[in-house]
């Protein structure tokens, strides 16, 4: 609830050109269909995901570029991360349950199995040449996991061809 004062200019402004403001606002929102747990979905942010909660959401060891070579499937802080990601997906989608299990444990394989291969050691992103990156951006070579760095324009574009019963021929 908002509580205007008719006599301030401001509050008055606000109130006469509410709508005009958040239709404007909103021509910048972009849609997006939000599916968690979905295939898609799991390509693009779990990696992310399960790399962010081994990286902050636990000891502050974890934090340095150079821990990432130190991952262990198994360990602590891997089961710790997984079972975050496992109760969320549970809550969300337990249909998917399968799924995610699947795509997490493979991950977790995935890591272990770089973070064991001892040249050049292992980072999580940029190290240079001195470094092998754990992530990298859809758009790089080097690394092992794409992951998104934003939630625009992640999809591809698609081409489509929209059928009209009642138009001659059935196009439009």
């Amino acid at each position: 609830v908002t509580l205007f004062n008719h006599a301030r200019a401001r509050d008055r402004s606000h109130y006469e050109s509410f709508r005009p403001f958040h239709d404007a606002l909103y021509r910048w929102v972009e849609p997006m269909s939000v599916t968690p747990f979905s295939t898609a979905a799991m390509e693009r942010v779990l990696p992310a995901v399960f790399t962010t909660l081994v990286r902050h959401a636990t000891t502050p060891a974890w934090q340095v570029d150079a821990a990432a070579g130190m991952f262990r499937a198994g360990s602590a802080v891997a089961v710790e991360a997984k079972t975050a990601i496992k109760l969320r997906a549970k809550k969300a989608d337990p249909a998917a349950m399968s799924n995610v299990e699947r795509e997490i444990d493979a991950l977790e394989n995935e890591w272990d199995e770089a973070a064991r291969t001892p040249s050049p050691p292992l980072g999580y992103h940029d190290g240079g040449n001195e470094r092998r990156r754990l992530v990298k951006s859809f758009s790089e070579t080097r690394g092992l996991w794409p992951v998104q760095t934003s939630m625009r324009s992640v999809e591809e574009d698609v081409a489509a061809v929209i059928f009209d019963p009642l138009a001659p021929g059935g196009r439009s």
